[in-house]
């Protein structure tokens, strides 16, 4: 299964993160640019999906709650906001998306 987060797309790994799939950045990265790798991730002590760059880790850059009690996330429950900002605020004047799809089964 392949996710659209803030445009980019997310693709199912093999492995899970507090009992819930975890995702990772698929590689388009401009020439000349750093390629970090970036996953997708649900921290249930905070009960958040997470952007980071370590899978169960304890930094990350941007952070949605929503989709508590669903094993994938759902693309219309998700309001991302930056880490840096205080959790419970949303970043202002942004509202990212989280569009999800399938790569192979046509679901």
């Amino acid at each position: 299964e392949t996710l659209m987060v803030a445009g980019e797309s997310y693709v199912q790994k093999p492995r899970l993160c507090d009992a819930r799939p975890v995702y990772q950045r698929e590689a388009s990265v401009a020439e000349g640019t750093e390629n970090a790798e970036v996953f997708l991730f649900y921290r249930a002590h905070e009960g958040e999906w997470w952007l980071g760059p370590v899978i169960g880790g304890t930094t990350c850059y941007a952070r949605a709650l929503g989709s508590r009690l669903f094993a994938v996330p759902r693309p219309d429950e998700l309001v991302w906001r930056l880490a840096t900002l205080d959790p419970w605020q949303p970043r202002a004047g942004s509202s990212y998306s989280v569009d999800a799809k399938s790569t192979s089964s046509g679901l």
